[in-house]
This record gives structure tokens, C-alpha cells and sequence, in this order.
């Protein structure tokens, strides 16, 4: 991949050139609240098992560019992970950050199974990204990035209560949460999600439903597919096709790609961007599902 020419659009969006894989998050230079910027969610990008970039994902990177965005929300499984010895793991991580380096675009991360799924692998991934649950405010909008991986589709008790405070404290902002497994998935991680523990999976819901009134998106992967849900005011978003083999056909969302979403003033813009074929148009996209009563989950 060339070194991009939009390299400074990046770094002047940070108050410091980031270097990724050092364990420390991008810091964003501030903004007027209701200043229009750009961001990209995509997630499950997953290299090969030898660390080598898939071809959609350096395509993927090299269209975002253009798009200006100020940073990515990346939701998981970056690498194809799930080794027994460091080494080989390591290789895949250092083929994955120089990738990141390469599109001068800033990035944060939320861990998927194929990057934390044993003590080493998450000292690993704490070691070249940082703490796996965070927050950061960028205008007028608070960005909350949660850790389903650690406890195995479990937030735990500390991250919950974490979430319900930073939630709490963000009246007058937007809210945008990411995290790799989704409340409800719809294809091949039925059971296997944050829907595996149902007690905890509604207490989350209960949570995000409490402050729908400031919550835009949630955004998840682990599932190679695009899906959008309506559940009791919160939009749900799967968005797991920015690499991984895809195992569902195009019509029930399993395409290679992106979300683009435009903030301004006003309102909350989202783009689906299909890769590997031609772009989506708004009458293209899979219709949400319809509202669904917590009392019929």
C-alpha cells in the first residue's frame, strides 16, 4: 500500500501524531459542538492466518481516505488470532498495524474473539492498543467502546456500571458504542453473542433503551454481515464485512463493507458503502428490521 497523501488530514485531526500499536489511543484536537465531521465504522477486517492484509480491507482503507473521515470505529477481529504461541500471533498484529500506519487513518479499536481469547493474547492486545474499554468525547458527541471479548460475551459488573455512568453523564451529547458481539445477531452467531447469557444480554438493552433519547448507534460485528435493527428506539447495527469469509447471501446483508457516518447540527447521516461490486443506493439497503417489544424477546 503507498503512503497516502492524505496522511496530514489524519494527523491534523490529533493533537499528536499517533503511532499505532504503542498502546496508546489517537488524542483528537477539540471541536465546536455542532461541527459537522465524518467517521467510519467496519469491523471484522481479519487478515489471513500468515498476517497477510486481505485484499477488500486495503481496498476498503484506500476508498475511506477519500471520505476525510477524522477516525474509524473499528469493532473487532482484526486478526486472524486463536494461536497457541506468541510468536505467530505476534506476526499477524505487526502485519495488521503496519497496515494501519500505511492508510494514515486513526483508529479505535474494540477486541473480538480472534484477538482476545486467552490471558496472553489479551496482554498482547493491551499492549498495542491500550485499555480495552474506554470512552472519548469529540464535539458534541461521546464515543463508548466496550469489551465483549475478555469475559466471553459478558460485560461483568465494572464495565457495566462503567457504561451506566458514562451514559448518565452525557446529556446534550450523541452517543455512539461500539463493541464486537451483538445483543441480536440474525445469522450464524445465534447463541454464541452477548444473547448466550439472555439476563445480561436485556439488562444491556433495559440500559441503552433508558437513554435512547441520546444514543445514535450501536455498532457491533462478529457476524460477516450488514444488518440494522429497531428495537425499542436504539438502531442496532452489525456491520462485520470489511474482510472475513462471508457465509450469508448478499440479500441477507453478507457483502463486503463499510459505514460511513456523517454528524452535523442537525442530525445523524449513515452510509452503507458495499465493496466488491457496485456502491449501495439508499432503496438498495436491507430494510430495518421493525420495532421489536422487549416483552417478545
Amino acid at each position: 500500500m503507498a503512503v497516502p497523501l492524505l496522511w496530514s488530514l489524519a494527523v491534523s485531526a490529533a493533537v499528536a501524531p499517533w503511532v499505532p500499536g504503542t498502546g496508546v489511543q489517537p488524542v483528537l484536537a477539540p471541536i465546536p459542538a455542532g461541527q459537522p465531521f465524518t467517521f467510519v465504522v467496519l469491523g471484522d477486517n481479519r487478515g489471513e492466518a500468515n498476517g497477510k492484509l486481505r485484499a477488500v480491507f486495503v481496498e476498503m482503507l484506500d476508498a475511506i481516505r477519500a471520505e476525510s473521515p477524522v477516525f474509524i470505529l473499528q469493532t473487532g477481529d482484526m486478526i486472524s488470532g486463536y494461536e497457541t504461541e506468541e510468536g505467530p500471533l505476534r506476526r499477524q498484529w505487526a502485519a495488521y498495524v503496519d497496515g494501519v500506519k500505511a492508510s494514515g487513518l486513526l483508529v479505535f479499536h474494540s477486541p473480538g474473539n480472534h484477538d482476545i481469547f486467552d490471558g496472553t493474547s489479551a496482554r498482547v492486545y493491551r499492549e498495542l492498543w491500550g485499555p480495552t474499554w474506554y470512552d472519548f468525547d469529540y464535539g458534541d458527541a461521546r464515543f463508548i467502546a466496550l469489551d465483549t471479548s475478555t469475559l466471553s460475551n459478558r460485560l461483568g459488573e465494572a464495565q457495566e456500571a462503567w457504561l451506566a455512568s458514562r451514559l448518565d453523564s452525557a446529556a446534550g451529547k450523541r452517543v455512539f458504542v461500539l463493541f464486537h458481539s451483538p445483543l441480536f445477531p440474525v445469522d450464524g452467531h445465534r447463541g454464541s453473542s452477548l444473547d448466550k447469557y439472555p439476563a445480561d444480554r436485556d439488562r444491556l438493552h433495559a440500559l441503552f433503551v433508558k437513554y435512547q433519547d441520546r444514543i445514535k448507534g450501536v455498532y457491533s460485528g462478529h457476524e460477516h454481515v450488514y444488518n440494522h435493527q429497531m428495537r425499542d428506539g436504539v438502531s442496532y447495527y452489525i456491520t462485520g464485512g470489511a474482510g472475513a469469509p462471508l457465509y450469508a447471501k448478499p440479500e441477507a446483508g453478507g457483502f463486503n463493507h463499510c459505514l460511513i457516518v456523517r454528524v452535523t447540527a442537525t442530525g445523524v447521516m449513515t452510509e452503507l458503502r458495499k465493496f466488491g461490486g457496485k456502491a449501495a443506493k439508499p432503496a438498495d439497503l436491507p430494510a430495518p428490521k421493525k420495532p421489536v417489544a422487549a416483552a417478545a424477546r
